[in-house]
């Protein structure tokens, strides 16, 4: 399965889909220019998310607009370079292991 990953990012470096059973679509998003586009954007959430608002409530997943807004300020420091430096050693060997 890793080798067919790793396959499909080569031919699309930054998107690709794929739909299951025939029916249900998944799109993966590996380039991290793109990944930052869409975590840094603001926009309307389809209706599909209301269905896991009584389970995940009104958080940075589900909220949008203002709401999206300040949730998003109020976790970008807990992602800066300094903090997740002491985890450098944590995130090396786990991805070692993964791609083993």
């Amino acid at each position: 399965a890793l080798s067919m990953v790793r396959e499909t990012v080569k031919k699309h470096p930054r998107v690709s889909s794929l739909w299951l059973s025939g029916w249900i679509g998944r799109i993966w998003v590996w380039h991290p220019k793109t990944i930052k586009q869409l975590l840094t954007a603001s926009t309307k959430k389809s209706e599909d998310y209301e269905m896991l608002r009584r389970w995940l409530g009104n958080g940075l997943l589900i909220s949008d607009g203002d709401v999206w807004k300040v949730r998003r300020r109020l976790l970008t420091p807990a992602f800066h370079f300094g903090v997740l430096k002491q985890y450098m050693s944590v995130f090396n060997a786990e991805a070692s292991q993964t791609i083993r």
